[in-house]
């Protein structure tokens, strides 16, 4: 079981992102990908405070965060944990 400083020395090397609904509640299960500068990614899962990490030091500079029944969503990232909220999709009713 990792220590209280391992969890520390963890947040602080790695990228975070919070996804939340429109009401402030968690989205558990959600697909983060972290995107670098250099292109690469690393995709993720939020845990069930909504919570995403990168794999251990990537460098990510951005987030897609996304859910079924939710409209995707892009955050740039900087210190700290991030947060993005997602938004409803709407129902598509009909073709055209």
């Amino acid at each position: 079981m990792p220590s209280v400083l391992a969890h520390a020395l963890l947040a602080l090397v790695s990228a975070t992102l919070a996804v939340a609904r429109e009401d402030g509640t968690p989205v558990a299960g959600a697909r983060v990908v972290f995107s670098s500068r250099a292109g690469t990614v690393d995709g993720e899962t939020t845990d069930a405070a909504g919570i995403a990490r990168t794999t251990g030091t990537f460098d990510a500079v951005a987030a897609d965060g996304e859910a079924p029944g939710f409209v995707r969503a892009r955050v740039v990232l900087g210190t700290g944990t991030a947060r993005v909220v997602l938004a409803r999709a709407l129902p598509t009713i009909g073709a055209v």
